[in-house]
C-alpha cells in the first residue's frame, strides 16, 4: 500500500488478463464485466472497463500509470468480486477471477453414522430387537426414517429413528434389515445392516457359562451387604470378606466395621455338603447333603457353573422368549425340577451369554394354599468386571426376598477383588 500511486509518473501501455470462473464447478462466466479505476493524485479519474469472452477470458489494456488500482468484477447470477491490485506501467499482468453463484448449494443427501445394533450381531431368532439409526442432515432439516427387510417394509417413514423388529423364527447365517433415511428435499441416504440369526439351546446357554467360570480356582474381595426392610430398625449394613474356592467352597466373614481386623462376628461357611455357621463362641453345622437329599434343592447357584450337567438332568428347561433381551444377548431359561418334592417350583435363570454369566434369577415356589406358584426370591447383577484371560464375574447384585408380610431388600458389593491369587484348602478354613 505504500507503493507509487497512480500519475506519479508518465502512463504507459500495460496489459491486464485473467480468466473467469464459477468457483464451485470452474466453469467460464461469459459476459461478465471487469473494470478498474483509480483515483489520481491530480484531478484526472482513471477508469476503463471489458467484458469475459465465451472462454472467460478478459484483456484491459490502456495507457495507465503504476500504482495501486481498484478491480471489481460482476456477473449474472454471481456475487459482486471487488479487490486490489498493483499496477506496473507499460508490463503484462495475470489476474484469476473466481465467482461465487448466488443460488444456494445443491442439497446434499443425509449422512447415516451408525446402527444400533452393529455390524455383524447375533440375534436371537424370534426375539423383538430394536434397530436405531443415528443420523444428520448436512442442511440442518428433519429427518425421516424407514425400514425394510428383503420385500418387507418394517415400517415406512416417520420421524422415529428406532424400529422394533421381530427377527424371524429360524436360525440364518445372514440376514439384512435395509434403514433409509430421507431429509425434506427428497434425498435419501441407505445402509444395508446384516446380522446373524442364532438359536443356542438350554445346553449350549450354560456351557457358556461353565466355561467362563473355567477359568476361576479362586477369587476373594471386600463384601459391603446392605439390607433393608419396611420393619423399624430393618436397616443393616455388613462389612465383609468374601472368599470363594473352586468349586464348592464359600466363605463369608462378617465384622462390625469396614476396616476391621481380628476375629470376625460372624462366619459363614459352605464347603461341599456342609454349612457351618459361628458366631462368637458358637458354631453351628449342617450336613446339607442329608437335610436337603429328598428334595433335590440346589443349594448354591454356582452348582450351575461348575455341574451344568447335574443341573441339566435334574430340570425340564426350555427358553423364555418373553424374558429375554435379544439386543444384550441375555437368555433366559425357565428351570422346573423333575423331583415332585422339590423346595422349589421353578427357577428362572438369566444369562448374560456373550460374558457367560449368570446375570440374574428367580425363585418360585408353592403359593400359600399349596397351589400355583409364588416369586420368592430375586437378584439381579447391576456390574460386572472382566478380569485378566476374558473371565467376568459379577461386582454389583440387588437382592429382593418376598414374605407374606413385606419385602427384604438388599444391595451386595465387592471390591477389592482379587482372582486365582494361590488360595489353598488350608488357608480358606
Amino acid at each position: 500500500m505504500l507503493s507509487v500511486p497512480p500519475c506519479a509518473y508518465p502512463a504507459a501501455t500495460t496489459v491486464l488478463k485473467g480468466c473467469i470462473t464459477d468457483s464451485f464447478s470452474g466453469k467460464p462466466v461469459t459476459a461478465a464485466i471487469v473494470s478498474l479505476e483509480a483515483f489520481a493524485v491530480i484531478r484526472k479519474r482513471i477508469g476503463v472497463s471489458t467484458a469475459s469472452s465465451a472462454a472467460g477470458e478478459y484483456r484491459i489494456e490502456a495507457l495507465l500509470p503504476s500504482g495501486i488500482y481498484k478491480i471489481e468484477c460482476s456477473g449474472q447470477g454471481y456475487r459482486k468480486y471487488s479487490a486490489l491490485v498493483n499496477i506496473a506501467s507499460g508490463r503484462s499482468q495475470r489476474r484469476d477471477i473466481r465467482l461465487l453463484p448466488l443460488r444456494k448449494p445443491p442439497n446434499r443427501a443425509p449422512v447415516i453414522k451408525g446402527v444400533i445394533p452393529e455390524e455383524g450381531r447375533e440375534i436371537l431368532c424370534g426375539a423383538k430387537t430394536r434397530v436405531s439409526v443415528c443420523a444428520f442432515d448436512p442442511e440442518g432439516g428433519p429427518l425421516e426414517y424407514r425400514f425394510l427387510s428383503g420385500q418387507s417394509v418394517l415400517r415406512d417413514w416417520k420421524r422415529d429413528p428406532a424400529c422394533l423388529w421381530e427377527a424371524p423364527a429360524e436360525p440364518a447365517d445372514e440376514v439384512f434389515v435395509l434403514c433409509q433415511v430421507r431429509d425434506r428435499g427428497g434425498l435419501i441416504a441407505e445402509k444395508n445392516v446384516r446380522y446373524r440369526l442364532f438359536k443356542p439351546s438350554p445346553a449350549a446357554i450354560l456351557e457358556k457359562v461353565k466355561a467362563n467360570y473355567f477359568g476361576v480356582s479362586d477369587f476373594s474381595a471386600q463384601m459391603r451387604f446392605e439390607s433393608r426392610s419396611g420393619l423399624p430398625d430393618g436397616h443393616t449394613v455388613k462389612y465383609c470378606r468374601y472368599y470363594f474356592l473352586a468349586p464348592d467352597k464359600e466363605r463369608t466373614d462378617s465384622y462390625a466395621k469396614p476396616a476391621a481386623a481380628g476375629i470376625p462376628e460372624q462366619t459363614l461357611i459352605v464347603d461341599k455338603d456342609k454349612l457351618i455357621f459361628i458366631a462368637g463362641s458358637q458354631r453351628r453345622e449342617v450336613d446339607l447333603k442329608r437335610e436337603f437329599a429328598d428334595t433335590g434343592l440346589d443349594i448354591n447357584i454356582l452348582n450351575v457353573c461348575y455341574a451344568a450337567d447335574n443341573f441339566l438332568s435334574g430340570h425340564e428347561i426350555k427358553l423364555d422368549q418373553s424374558a429375554c433381551d435379544a439386543g444384550n444377548l441375555i437368555f433366559a431359561l425357565e428351570a422346573i425340577p423333575l423331583k415332585e418334592n422339590s423346595l422349589y417350583k421353578k427357577l428362572l435363570l438369566r444369562v448374560d451369554y456373550r460374558r457367560g454369566v449368570i446375570s440374574g434369577f428367580d425363585i418360585y415356589t408353592a403359593g400359600e394354599d399349596g397351589g400355583g406358584i409364588r416369586l420368592r426370591q430375586s437378584i439381579r447383577v447391576l456390574k460386572t468386571k472382566e478380569f485378566p484371560g476374558r473371565i467376568f464375574l459379577p461386582m454389583q447384585m440387588k437382592k429382593t426376598v418376598y414374605l407374606g408380610g413385606g419385602e427384604i431388600r438388599s444391595e451386595i458389593s465387592y471390591s477389592q477383588a482379587r482372582l486365582n491369587s494361590g488360595l489353598s484348602g488350608e488357608k480358606f478354613k
